[in-house]
């Protein structure tokens, strides 16, 4: 039976309170997949990689004996089998077949665990095999990858798709409880017409607007088409509240996206959700800016 598709959210919660976590943060690399911000495939681009590993029980020996012991992870050591996993995407390489973002998290995951994220193994009596894997998957209770696009978006701060599993036991083997997988657009900038007082009525201004799908599946790469739907719709804005606009935008991106990705792959129904979270710098003069956020479930 496969694990639940949980919300990022979810997942955190089926994990628990973290006793003992190693983390990795934007580990810098290069690669020629996935989009760039004009929709373009196979350009090489810049890559952060972050990772987090949270495992079952405290530093017990690591802390004790100070030294890197197998109840914790070298993170020098994980930096560098991340790398190993991106190796297959970096470089020009016109004769390989282009591959999306999510195939890229997936390969690193791989290398990782030995296991995509929902926890079936790949390869068969070698390599592949769980036992091969860098991690020992029974040590750990969540783990977290995140690829990020810093130059894959034309008015934003960048693209990210993160992947989590929770890990239970039967035993003493590992199985995944749930896993999640978001893909999230940072700091699309727009100017926006859009507020109640009579000034804002007589000129746009800049909305600074954050946009998560959760239980994304999607193998394509999808989120240049996401940014254009964003930024025409806050552009033909005329709202003269946040609540409205975000409403309006995850509307959009439910109903545009998800009949493009049921004739794709995918069979079964989709269940996304999409936040949105809209800020106005401008607004407020003495605050940073005021902010709405709202979730929008598919079946909502």
């Amino acid at each position: 039976m496969d694990p639940p598709h949980i919300t990022a959210w979810a997942a955190k919660s089926l994990a628990g309170e973290p006793v003992s976590v190693v983390r990795v943060r934007n580990l810098q690399a290069v690669i020629s997949a996935g989009h760039d911000a004009w929709g373009r495939s196979g350009k090489a681009q810049p890559l952060l990689v972050s990772a987090e590993l949270s495992f079952r029980r405290p530093f017990a020996r690591a802390s004790a004996e100070d030294r890197v012991a197998a109840d914790t992870v070298h993170y020098g050591t994980l930096s560098k089998a991340i790398l190993r996993g991106l190796e297959p995407f970096g470089g020009p390489a016109p004769e390989k077949p282009l591959a999306s973002l999510r195939a890229v998290l997936d390969g690193v995951w791989h290398c990782l665990t030995g296991q995509d994220v929902q926890g079936e193994s790949r390869g068969k009596g070698g390599e592949g095999e769980d036992a091969k894997a860098f991690l020992d998957l029974s040590m750990l209770r969540f783990m977290s990858l995140t690829l990020t696009l810093p130059k894959a978006s034309l008015l934003g701060q960048g693209v990210s798709l993160t992947a989590s599993s929770v890990f239970g036991l039967q035993g003493a083997v590992p199985f995944v409880e749930g896993y999640a997988t978001t893909l999230r657009l940072h700091g699309l900038r727009v100017p926006t017409l859009v507020g109640v007082n009579s000034n804002e009525r007589n000129a746009k201004q800049v909305v600074v607007a954050d946009i998560e799908l959760d239980k994304v599946c999607p193998y394509g790469d999808v989120y240049t088409a996401i940014e254009d739907l964003a930024v025409k719709t806050m552009e033909e804005s005329s709202f003269e509240t946040l609540e409205a606009l975000g409403s309006r935008l995850a509307s959009k991106i439910l109903g545009s996206f998800r009949p493009l990705t049921q004739n794709d792959h995918f069979e079964a129904p989709l269940d996304w959700q999409v936040r949105i979270s809209l800020e106005k710098p401008t607004a407020v003069p003495f605050a940073d800016c005021p902010a709405v956020e709202i979730v929008v479930r598919e079946n909502d």
